[in-house]
């Protein structure tokens, strides 16, 4: 048979600094702006300025030929 025997002793200053710190740790995690998201917006406009200059650029490829896809494409990229 083992007995574990546990020596915690607790001081309120360590239980404040304790709470402080898990505090603390929780107003990074839900306040501050991330790395990753900051990246993940930039992909973001960088595809979106991408899908702007592609259908303009279809849109000037079709214009003799089909005038209206062509608005209907610059419509959509002024949307974009």
């Amino acid at each position: 048979m083992t007995t574990t025997v546990f020596n915690y002793h607790t001081n309120v200053t360590d239980f404040a600094s304790d709470v402080t710190n898990a505090v603390r740790k929780l107003f990074i995690a839900v306040f501050v702006k991330k790395p990753v998201a900051v990246a993940e917006q930039i992909a973001a406009e960088e595809s979106a300025e991408e899908t702007i200059w592609w259908l303009s650029s279809t849109a000037n490829e079709v214009a003799s030929h089909s005038p209206s896809l062509a608005s209907e494409l610059r419509y959509a990229a002024a949307r974009a």
